[in-house]
């Protein structure tokens, strides 16, 4: 349960960077915010792909900062 804690506090004041290049709908901040929330419903319901799938996008996140 402490990678979801971690999860949800990185995710929690998380503001996304907004894209300026749009190659796809999926490289749209607002559709990465949502795929977020989804991943963080089903991590919360224990569901350990959506948890798997968080800590890729932070692993991303984090690389492109």
């Amino acid at each position: 349960m402490s990678d979801l804690d971690e999860l949800l506090d990185f995710y929690g004041p998380q503001q996304l960077p907004q894209t300026t290049q749009y190659y796809s709908h999926w490289t749209n901040s607002k559709n990465l915010r949502n795929c977020i929330n989804l991943a963080m419903r089903g991590a919360k319901n224990g569901n350990t792909s959506s948890l798997k799938t968080l800590q890729l996008i932070r692993v991303l996140l984090v690389a492109q900062a």
